[in-house]
C-alpha cells in the first residue's frame, strides 16, 4: 500500500527534522549556558581579588586569586567568540547579533576597566609599581558588570525560551 508506506516515510521525515531542530535548539541553551559562565566566573574572580586587595590578604591567597582571576580572564578571551556565534545560531542571523553588540557595547568596556583596576591595584600592591597609576571604583565596577551580565543572561534565556521553545515532534 502505497499511501501506507508514503505516509511512514512523511512521519519519518518529520521525525527527523524535529530532532534536527531539537538539537539545534540544545546547542543553542548550552552556548547560553556557556556565555553565563564565562561571564560569571569572571566577575566573581574578580569580586574574590578585589576581596583579597581591600582587605591587605596574606601574600599566598592575593597570588592565588590573582591566578583565578588571570585564568577567568583567559577564558572570557579564548571561548567568547565561540560561544557568541552559537547564541547567533539561536537567533537564526547569519551577521552580527543584537547580543553580540551587547556584549561588546555594554558588558566589554566595563570589564576591562575594572580588569586595569584590578591590575594596578595588585602590581601596586605585589610591589611591580610604586603608587596605583588609576583612581577606580571597583565596587561600581563590579556593580555595572553584574547588572549588564545579568541583563544580556536574562534576555537570552527569555529569547531562547520564551522566543524559540524548543522544538517537538508535534510542532511543524
Amino acid at each position: 500500500s502505497y499511501l501506507n508506506n508514503r505516509y511512514q516515510e512523511d512521519a519519518k521525515e518529520r521525525e527527523q527534522l524535529a530532532q534536527e531542530r531539537k538539537q539545534k535548539y540544545d546547542l543553542s541553551l548550552k552556548s547560553i549556558e556557556d556565555f553565563t559562565n564565562l561571564v560569571y566566573a569572571r566577575r566573581t574572580k574578580a569580586a574574590m581579588l578585589q576581596s583579597s586587595l581591600k582587605r591587605m590578604a596574606p601574600k599566598d591567597e592575593l597570588i592565588q586569586r590573582k591566578r583565578d582571576y588571570d585564568l577567568a580572564y583567559s577564558e572570557w578571551n579564548t571561548k567568547l567568540q565561540t560561544t557568541l556565534f552559537g547564541i547567533r545560531r539561536l537567533s537564526g542571523s547569519a551577521t552580527y547579533s543584537h547580543f553580540e553588540n551587547l556584549v561588546e557595547t555594554q558588558l566589554r568596556r566595563p570589564f576591562s576597566l575594572l580588569d586595569s583596576c584590578l591590575t594596578d591595584a595588585y602590581d601596586t600592591r605585589a610591589g611591580i609599581r610604586s603608587k596605583n597609576q588609576f583612581k577606580c571604583d571597583t565596587d561600581a565596577l563590579l556593580q555595572v558588570t553584574l547588572d549588564c551580565s545579568y541583563a544580556i543572561s536574562d534576555e537570552l534565556y527569555k529569547f531562547a525560551v520564551i522566543d524559540h521553545q524548543a522544538p517537538t515532534a508535534d510542532k511543524q
